[in-house]
């Protein structure tokens, strides 16, 4: 380095004088050093063009050369003056600049800048009803990839709101325009126009008719406005679209949670339980008492219909019937319960043989009804022990030893009523009912 064009300045006073000397230190040939500058935003959005200004100084006079090494996806050289530079991919970039003298003399700077994406300003709602709050929802934006950005609602009732989420009720219908700008800090921004139709809110409602299983359950829409588009969850993974009434076959008898919704707009909805009934269980098992036979039902039904071979009739749960009235006739029940009726259960009553392990005897009498004597026999010829006569009470009332295929009875001493005649042989045992009428 060389003292270029030193300056002396004198400085008179009363007793001293002073001299100065500045000392400007100089390149080559008295030319003065050059500083490399240039100023730039350090924060930028994708896809904009960011003005790169240089601001080195220098002599006049000096040629100097510029080396721009910009960062970006790879690096990009210049030796513009003050290049233009557009970054298409967020990121964190540096930016140098070397500037150099005719007589070899340089200089350098560098500085960062950030650049991050442009912000998206769409936005959506879930539906809009009159007289619920309508919920907005605008883009998430990452803040490493956007920066920090700010949410600017206007709604069309001129209401300013802020946040990427928010709300607005309106309680008249028809068309509304919503406007959000949302911006960053790096002085990015987008604008957003939508307009959106707020429907009538109705409730919606229903019933069901109480069902059996097996049967169709019939879904009646109690909703005013039958021109909307309705849903049916029926509770068992099945649904039913754009229906306003509609049934359902379910394959399992329990309770089901059905929901209503409308698919239009306003998703107004309403669930109900829906019960499917079991079908009840009429079978039952009876045992031999002697003269009677006691038949045990299932409990807990609401009706119980009991009905014998010989018409008769019962709507007890447990009934007991006469041995001599059901042995080897078939009994028949039918129950009900929630209004769902059994299929009918049926059997064949073998009470003197079945519960005393004998054979039941095939007994034939005539006449019956009868005034005074009847005539005994066997269909099997086997020969008859014994023979007794009961009254309903199981009393005994008569009893004869007979030993033969064949025998007579004489009844004339008992009053006219219905009597039971039991049979005896050596391998069953018949029971008969016998009419004694009045001469």
């Amino acid at each position: 380095m060389y003292i270029c064009n030193p300056k002396k300045i004198w400085l008179s006073g009363v007793k001293f004088t002073f001299i100065f000397t500045f000392l400007v230190f100089c390149s080559h040939y008295g030319s003065a050093i050059p500083v490399a500058s240039f100023s730039m935003q350090d924060k930028a959005c994708v896809s904009e063009q960011i003005q790169i200004t240089n601001t080195s100084t220098f002599d006049i006079g000096d040629t100097l050369t510029y080396h721009w090494v910009i960062e970006d996806t790879d690096f990009i050289y210049s030796s513009l003056s003050s290049p233009n530079y557009t970054w298409n991919n967020p990121g964190t970039y540096q930016v140098k600049l070397v500037i150099r003298n005719q007589y070899g003399d340089s200089s350098q700077i560098q500085k960062e800048i950030s650049v991050k994406r442009n912000p998206d300003s769409d936005f959506e709602w879930d539906f809009a009803c009159s007289g619920i709050p309508i919920n907005f929802v605008g883009k998430n934006h990452p803040s490493e990839l956007y920066g920090e950005v700010s949410f600017n609602w206007k709604m069309s009732n001129s209401v300013m709101l802020t946040g990427r989420e928010v709300n607005q009720k309106y309680d008249s219908i028809g068309n509304k325009i919503i406007l959000l700008r949302v911006e960053s800090d790096h002085g990015c921004w987008d604008t957003t126009e939508k307009s959106l139709d707020v429907l009538r809110n109705e409730a919606v409602d229903f019933i069901a008719n109480k069902t059996c299983f097996g049967d169709r359950v019939y879904f009646t829409n109690l909703s005013t406005d039958s021109t909307k588009k309705y849903r049916f969850s029926f509770g068992d993974g099945v649904d039913a679209f754009n229906v306003y009434h509609t049934s359902h076959l379910y394959a399992q008898s329990r309770t089901f949670n059905v929901t209503l919704s409308t698919d239009d707009g306003c998703k107004n909805q309403i669930t109900k339980s829906v019960v499917l009934y079991p079908i009840p269980d009429a079978s039952f098992t009876y045992e031999y008492q002697g003269m009677t036979v006691a038949v045990d039902g299932p409990s807990g039904y609401d009706d119980y219909k009991w009905v014998l071979q010989n018409g008769d009739t019962s709507d007890q749960e447990d009934p007991s019937f006469l041995t001599a009235d059901v042995d080897g006739d078939s009994i028949c029940l039918t129950t009900t319960k929630d209004g769902c009726i059994s299929d009918e259960y049926c059997q064949v009553i073998q009470a003197t043989s079945g519960v005393q392990g004998e054979k039941k005897a095939s007994i034939l009498i005539y006449p019956n009804p009868t005034e005074d004597i009847v005539y005994i026999s066997l269909a099997s010829k086997n020969t008859i022990n014994r023979i007794k006569i009961l009254n309903s009470t199981g009393q005994i009332l008569l009893e004869k030893k007979a030993g033969r295929v064949t025998t007579t009875l004489n009844l004339s001493e008992l009053p006219p009523n219905v009597y039971f005649l039991y049979v005896y042989t050596n391998e069953s045992i018949g029971v008969k009912k016998i009419i004694l009428s009045n001469p």
